[in-house]
């Protein structure tokens, strides 16, 4: 039986898909960490502090995704639209 060989641009997609996901996973985990220290630093209870990082993560969650679509929405499909801006 031969074995199908997976197309060598839907490695490279799951591949950036897979790195992408990295820089948020790796902010909300810096954000938690830091969530005594800021607690100290503005003067507030934990669970006040907690509340604000949970806050900060759902608005991440949705921000993510909805940039996508503006993108998708607004831009010009053009492939040098980053070398027009100012």
């Amino acid at each position: 039986m031969q074995e199908e060989k997976i197309p060598r641009h839907l490695i490279i997609i799951a591949l950036v898909l897979v790195v992408g996901a990295l820089p948020p996973m790796l902010d909300a985990t810096i954000v938690n960490i830091a969530v005594n220290d800021l607690g100290k630093h503005f003067s507030s209870p934990f669970a006040v502090t907690q509340w604000i990082v949970t806050d900060y993560v759902l608005a991440l969650g949705i921000a993510v995704p909805f940039s996508g679509w503006l993108l998708q929405k607004f831009v010009v499909n053009d492939p040098n639209v980053a070398q027009k801006l100012p």
